[in-house]
């Protein structure tokens, strides 16, 4: 089953975000938000997270005069990457919400409603609360679920951070507690995790411990922190791992590989972690806990055969389905765009993904490591002719204050930002083959 988890947010937030949503809900709800009674879509996109609102934006643009619909439920939007800094009491929380509505395109009809089930074969979309909408094309970028219920007592810890302890940058109400509780510790013991499993922005949790860190070596903390991951390496890519154990080494934070989270005990203050090397339980006292937590596809799509794509990102089996998870990854929208629209012409399908990913590792509040790679061949695609393996100022200050701008500016409300090829293109003209400009500001 799906776990839904209703946490306890902060008052002034419950009451802000609550009064946008009804502000937000009212003023459109005449003209952009039921279904009407002929329901047939040339295009359907589900979910209006990063991937959904790219895809749509570039969808209609040229798709002005036909009929075009977003199904989601969520009356706000998140841009989750500023989580980190939320996490860590660098930006506030509200900087990292914004109404759904005001980033729909114009060319789109808003219905926001649960997805219950998704038929590919009679190409049906239907919807939790209010029927049955039809398409010629679907793309399909709900996001990933949160499974709390997959850590034995995450979920009733995870409620009640000040009184477990237990934090989490995963969530929307959970954020809001981690930096309260990160500057109320002084001293005792931090454990931060990484589950094996695939999730959301594989370096965030370990970015926070970095923040966490620094904050208490900074303010006279005697806190020992170690950060714990399922699988068996700090990070994905070689070169960014070899970085990041050195920034740990530096700062004494102890690692543990292959030790996975599978239990809370809030009341103790123990956390029990399976060692995949012997698959022993370790149990392990805290006095703050940062988890993420497991993630999966929705239900709804994990039983609609649309799970397999690859490639162009095209369901192997039905022809106009485009099936994404979500994730703040530019790069994938344009090639879901030019490969729909090929398709429409009766064209081949032109565009490939190459696999790129980019995930930005802060390590300070003046320090990141920006990495770059190929998710297909863990090979670095670095847009700067530096190396971008150490920790740069420069970086930290493109990611906290930059980015940003062009996430909320460029991607979610016109869908003009598309990735930062033409910018790594630009460099390589100027730049000898294989070589780096070593000395280059920070």
């Amino acid at each position: 089953m799906i776990c839904q988890l209703v946490l306890r947010a902060p008052a002034a937030h419950r009451q802000t975000a609550a009064a946008a949503a009804r502000r937000t809900l009212a003023s459109v709800a005449a003209t952009r938000l039921s279904v009407p009674a002929h329901n047939h879509y040339r295009v359907v996109v589900v979910g209006a997270g990063t991937a959904g609102l790219a895809v749509a934006h570039q969808l209609g643009e040229v798709l002005k005069g036909d009929k075009l619909a977003i199904v989601d439920p969520s009356p706000v939007h998140y841009n989750q990457p500023l989580w980190t800094f939320v996490g860590a009491g660098i930006k506030p929380f509200a900087d990292s919400v914004r109404p759904t509505a005001h980033l729909i395109p114009s060319s789109f009809q808003w219905l926001p409603h649960a997805v219950a089930r998704i038929d590919p074969t009679n190409q049906h979309v239907h919807l939790a609360d209010r029927g049955t909408l039809s398409y010629d094309y679907l793309v399909v970028a709900p996001g990933l679920t949160l499974r709390w219920d997959k850590i034995s007592g995450l979920a009733e810890a995870i409620a009640d951070p000040a009184e477990s302890g237990v934090v989490s940058n995963y969530h929307a109400d959970a954020v809001q507690s981690t930096w309260p509780a990160i500057q109320a510790l002084k001293k005792g013991t931090a454990l931060f995790t990484m589950p094996s499993t695939p999730i959301k922005c594989a370096g965030a949790p370990q970015k926070i411990a970095y923040l966490a860190e620094e904050h208490w070596r900074q303010n006279g903390g005697h806190v020992a922190v170690t950060y714990l991951a399922g699988g068996p390496k700090l990070f994905a890519i070689d070169k960014y791992a070899a970085a990041l154990t050195d920034v740990c080494k530096a700062r004494g934070i102890e690692t543990r590989l292959g030790h996975e989270l599978v239990a809370v005990d809030a009341s103790n203050r123990t956390a029990t972690f399976r060692h995949a090397a012997d698959d022993e339980d370790v149990k392990l006292q805290y006095d703050l806990l940062h988890v993420t937590p497991q993630m999966a596809a929705p239900a709804f799509l994990a039983d609609s055969q649309l799970t397999d794509a690859a490639g162009t990102a095209r369901s192997r089996r039905y022809l106009r389905s485009a099936t994404r998870r979500r994730c703040p990854r530019p790069r994938r929208a344009p090639v879901a765009v030019a490969n729909i629209l090929a398709h429409m012409s009766g064209k081949a399908l032109p565009a490939r993904y190459d696999g790129y990913t980019s995930c930005p590792l802060v390590t300070g509040r003046k320090s990141l490591i920006l990495a770059e790679f190929s998710g297909f061949t863990a090979q670095p695609m670095e847009t700067f002719p530096v190396d971008q393996a150490v920790e740069r100022a420069s970086m930290f200050h493109l990611t906290a204050h930059v980015l940003p701008e062009v996430y909320w500016h460029g991607l979610v409300d016109r869908g003009w930002w598309k990735g930062p090829k033409p910018v790594r293109e630009w460099f390589a003209k100027w730049t000898t083959a294989g070589d780096k400009v070593e000395k280059v500001a920070a």
